[in-house]
Formats: structure tokens, C-alpha cells, sequence
């Protein structure tokens, strides 16, 4: 049997070792803020969207930052997701 250790972060936000294939969480929004950088459709950064498709590894950090970032945005009165593809 093999142990995989992994990080808590990575398992509360739904990672599992299958998942190594996760699909984008890029919903084709792709506008940002601009004191964060982060989209407001994903949240992802344009850096974090490189590394998505060139580091699969990293895929499950990434995914595990993104609800914090769009509450964060949301608090702060941004539409996000869906909601900020609609026209002001």
C-alpha cells in the first residue's frame, strides 16, 4: 500500500488523488480586478491560468484559493461568477 500525504487545504476543497485530470475552472468571463488581478468569472489570476495548463500539480493549490478570492470579491460589492458577465 502507498501513503499519500496531503495537505488538509488541498482535501477541504474537494482534492482527491484521482483528480490529477480536474477540469478548468474557467467559466470564459475573464475580467479582472484590478487591485487583486483576479478574474472576476474564476477567480484565477492570469499567472494562475498559465500555470493551469502547463502544471497540472499545481491545479489543486490553485482550485483550493478560488472560493476565498470570489467571497472576497463579492464582499466587497464585485459581481462575480456568472453574475459578472451581465452589463452594469
Amino acid at each position: 500500500m502507498i501513503a499519500l500525504i496531503v495537505p488538509a487545504a488541498l482535501l477541504q476543497a474537494g482534492w482527491r488523488p484521482y483528480m490529477t485530470g480536474m477540469a478548468s475552472p474557467c467559466i470564459d468571463i475573464c475580467k479582472y480586478d484590478e487591485e487583486t488581478g483576479w478574474c472576476l468569472g474564476c477567480g484565477m489570476t492570469r499567472k494562475d491560468k498559465k500555470h493551469w495548463k502547463k502544471e497540472k500539480d499545481r491545479r489543486p493549490a490553485i482550485k483550493a484559493e478560488l472560493p476565498g478570492r470570489l467571497d472576497a470579491m463579492a464582499a466587497a460589492g464585485q459581481r462575480v461568477g456568472k453574475a459578472a458577465k451581465k452589463k452594469n
